[in-house]
C-alpha cells in the first residue's frame, strides 16, 4: 500500500470516483469535500494534525502600528468571497488568525508538539 499525504481538494475527485481510498484526514474536522474520510484524531491519534498554511512575512524592524495595519488589510482582502472560493478550490479550507500574536502563538505550539513527536519517535537526524 503505498501512501501520500495530499491536500484535499486535490484529490478529492479521485476519491470520489473511487480510483483513490481516503484513509484519513489530518486536520481538526473532516474536511467538508471528503465528509466520509475519518480524521488521524478520530483514529486515535490526536497529536497528529497538519495543515497547508500561508502567511505574510515582514521586516522584523517594523513598528507594532503598521504590522498590525498590515494585518487587518491582508485578513479583509483574504476574507472577500471570491478570495475564499479560490483558496478552496486549491486546499479545502480558510482559517485566519485573529493577530500577528495569534499566529506566532499557533506557529510556536506547532513546533513544540511536532518535536514531541519527533521525540517521542525516536527520530535522529544527522
Amino acid at each position: 500500500m503505498d501512501i501520500l499525504p495530499v491536500t484535499a481538494a486535490s484529490i478529492a475527485g479521485r476519491v470520489k470516483a473511487g480510483k483513490l481510498e481516503g484513509l484519513a484526514g489530518a486536520t481538526v474536522a473532516r474536511v467538508s469535500m471528503l465528509p466520509d474520510v475519518p480524521t488521524v484524531r478520530e483514529l486515535g491519534y490526536a497529536d497528529i494534525v497538519m495543515s497547508q498554511w500561508n502567511r505574510v512575512v515582514r521586516l522584523a524592524y517594523l513598528p507594532r502600528p503598521l504590522i498590525s495595519t498590515l494585518h487587518k488589510a491582508a485578513t479583509s482582502a483574504m476574507k472577500q468571497k471570491r478570495a475564499i472560493a479560490r483558496v478552496q478550490t486549491a486546499v479545502a479550507g480558510t482559517v485566519f488568525s485573529e493577530s500577528p500574536d495569534a499566529y506566532a502563538k499557533y506557529v510556536r505550539e506547532g513546533k513544540a508538539r511536532w518535536a514531541k513527536i519527533v521525540r517521542d519517535a525516536g527520530v535522529v537526524v544527522k
